[in-house]
C-alpha cells in the first residue's frame, strides 16, 4: 500500500476510496489497516472498536441489501463533527449491496463531504457501484493473495466458457464439479458472479478503468 502510505505521510488523502479485490474479507482487512494508519497519522487512538469516530456500515443480517434507513443514519452522522476534532472514517463494507435508492442518497453526501470525512467503499467489483460514485472515489484494486480457497477458479472458468459458447452438454459432463459446491455455496456463487463481472469488464469497460484512475496492488 505504498501509494496510500505516501498519501498519509504527505497529508494528501482523498475524501473517498474504493478498495476492490475478489475477496471481501481481504478488502475489509485492508480498509481496517488503512483506517488505523490514518488515525495514527493524526496522533489519535488506533483502537477502532473503541473509536466513536469510526464506523463500519454493512447490511443487516436479515436484509439482502444495505437499506436506505442505514444510509440515512450514516448521512445524519456525517453532519456531526468528530469528537476527536480531526477526522471521521466510515467503511461501507461490501458496498455492492447498496440499493439504488441508498446509492443515490449517498452520492450528494460524497459530493459535499466535509473535510473531516473519509469514506472507504469495499467491494469485489467497483463496477457494481454507480458510475457517479466511482468517478468521485480513488479506486484501489488489490490482487488479493487470499483468494477463494474453496473453488478451483480455473476449472470453473473453463466450464462456464464452454457453456456460454453453446456447449450445454459440458454442464452435464461436469455435474460432479457442481455437486461438490453444495458445502460452500456462497463462495461458489461469488466466483460465478466474478466470472461474469470480469467478462463484462473485458467486453465493455477497458477504457473506463483508465478514466477512473484505477490502481492495482498486491
Amino acid at each position: 500500500m505504498e501509494l496510500l502510505e505516501n498519501q498519509i505521510k504527505n497529508k494528501r488523502l482523498s475524501s473517498s476510496y474504493i478498495f476492490e479485490s475478489k475477496n471481501s474479507t481481504y478488502n475489509l482487512d485492508r480498509a481496517l489497516e488503512f483506517s488505523k494508519k490514518v488515525f495514527e497519522s493524526y496522533g489519535l487512538d488506533t483502537r477502532l472498536s473503541e473509536n466513536s469516530d469510526f464506523e463500519i456500515i454493512k447490511k443487516d443480517e436479515k436484509e439482502k441489501n444495505i437499506s436506505i434507513k442505514t444510509v440515512r443514519l450514516l448521512i445524519n452522522d456525517m453532519y456531526l463533527r468528530p469528537s476527536n476534532g480531526k477526522i471521521k472514517i466510515y467503511i461501507i463494507d461490501e458496498s455492492e449491496r447498496l440499493s439504488l435508492e441508498g446509492s443515490n442518497a449517498l452520492l450528494k453526501s460524497i459530493e459535499e463531504a466535509k473535510d473531516y470525512i473519509l469514506i472507504i467503499f469495499t467491494t469485489n467489483n467497483s463496477f457494481s457501484l454507480l458510475k457517479t460514485i466511482r468517478s468521485r472515489c480513488q479506486i484501489i484494486s488489490f490482487k488479493s493473495e487470499k483468494e477463494n480457497e474453496f473453488v478451483d477458479r480455473e476449472e470453473l472458468s473453463y466450464i462456464l466458457s464452454e457453456i456460454i459458447s453453446g456447449n450445454l452438454s459440458f454442464y452435464y459432463k461436469n455435474k460432479d464439479f457442481f455437486s461438490k459446491a453444495k458445502d460452500y455455496k456462497e463462495e461458489f456463487f461469488i466466483e460465478i458472479s466474478n466470472f461474469f463481472n470480469n467478462l463484462i469488464k473485458l467486453k465493455y469497460y477497458r477504457e473506463i478503468s483508465i478514466e477512473n484512475k484505477k490502481y492495482y496492488f498486491t
